[in-house]
């Protein structure tokens, strides 16, 4: 590993430790059934399969020594984005959240504008820098990943009851599972 694609991880690594922490710190109070409800619980869950998604995905970068600052600064605000959505959904004042779905159901915008601008920067990602080295796997990646993210983030943006609500975080929670799950495939010795 060159002194570069260390200081790209580090950084990275730094405020995803935050996003996690951030998550730990409201799992108690999300995890009670009084104060909580199914939706948030899913929404939770999410989260924490996104960082692990997107943690294991840098340190599986490919070609970090061509990348420039506009790189650095697009992963940087894809971390940053991931921060304040976990923030947003188990702030620094988590104990005191008496109703954790009212919580929830007063920062959802928050949350699925969040899932949208990850979306997007990660499309910028790809053109800017991998699109050149990604081949077959470049339509791959729109039609199955960030297209479909775009579209469940739309949707649960829009979603007014709480019932689509519940349906849209379990369609994005079944989109984690399933690039969980080929990513956990792509990079298992079980496969290889």
């Amino acid at each position: 590993m060159t002194p570069l694609s260390e200081f790209f991880l580090t950084a990275e690594s730094i405020v995803y430790g935050f996003a996690i922490a951030r998550l730990l710190h409201g799992a108690p109070g999300i995890f009670t059934i009084k104060k909580s409800s199914i939706t948030v619980i899913i929404v939770w869950i999410t989260c924490c399969l996104h960082i692990s998604v997107s943690l294991w995905s840098s340190t599986n970068r490919f070609g970090f020594e061509s990348l420039d600052f506009l790189d650095f600064n697009l992963v940087l605000i894809y971390s940053g984005i991931t921060y304040f959505m976990c923030d947003s959904i188990t702030p620094h004042n988590a104990e005191k959240i008496e109703s954790w779905h009212s919580h929830y159901l007063s920062i959802r915008n928050r949350y699925w504008i969040c899932h949208t601008f990850l979306a997007l920067d990660s499309i910028m990602k790809v053109e800017y820098s991998a699109k050149h080295h990604m081949g077959e796997m470049y339509e791959v990646l729109y039609f199955f990943i960030l297209i479909p993210w775009i579209l469940i983030s739309l949707f649960g943006y829009f979603a007014k009851s709480e019932r689509i609500q519940l349906l849209a975080v379990t369609a994005l929670l079944l989109f984690y599972c399933y690039n969980s799950f080929v990513t956990f495939l792509s990079s298992s010795a079980l496969v290889k």
